[in-house]
């Protein structure tokens, strides 16, 4: 689903959003959350990705209300 090169980005980019918590990462709920941001054009997969990502996510919305607002406070910094 993802070359090396996107590999390395995505890992890249949990890295720095682990840097700014200070806390583990939930990867489904960030890589759902990031790809909710990110352009269609860079990532042409970008739905199917989100789809299959959603089957993953945390069944408690508080939980995954938290993840999504520490999410967006990063992503407001970047």
């Amino acid at each position: 689903m993802f070359n090396d090169d996107q590999i390395r980005l995505l890992g890249n980019v949990i890295e720095q959003f682990q840097m700014y918590t200070g806390n583990s990462v939930n990867y489904v709920s960030f890589l759902h959350n990031d790809f909710e941001e990110v352009s269609s054009e860079g990532w042409p997969r970008k739905n199917e990705i989100l789809e299959l990502l959603s089957l993953h996510l945390s069944k408690l919305p508080k939980t995954e209300q938290r993840a999504k607002e520490k999410f967006h406070e990063w992503w407001r910094t970047q």
